[in-house]
């Protein structure tokens, strides 16, 4: 459950690196529980170059769909906003 994600960040990174292909859809799973946290908290502290490789880094390397993109998305999308580069915001 999302709640014990931060107590066992060994068992994250394990299931991350038992599965480098992706195989079972585990690995974006879990990296995306592992890294959208230190995006958020980038983006919360005005980390703004960082919270925004985070965000990239996750769109395209967990690849998600639905809701999971929207939010990522409309996070992303802050940040641009905080950064006043209404053009990427609007892209």
């Amino acid at each position: 459950p999302e709640p014990l994600r931060a107590l066992h960040p060994e068992k994250i990174q394990a299931v991350i690196d038992a599965d480098p292909t992706d195989s079972t859809g585990l690995r974006a799973h879990y990296r995306l529980a592992q890294t959208l946290p230190r995006a958020r908290q980038a983006r919360l502290a005005g980390r703004l170059e960082e919270a925004e490789r985070l965000y990239r880094d996750l769109i395209e390397e967990t690849r998600p769909q639905g809701e999971v993109l929207q939010a990522l998305h409309y996070e992303l999308a802050d940040v641009y906003f905080q950064r006043k580069d209404y053009d990427a915001l609007l892209d």
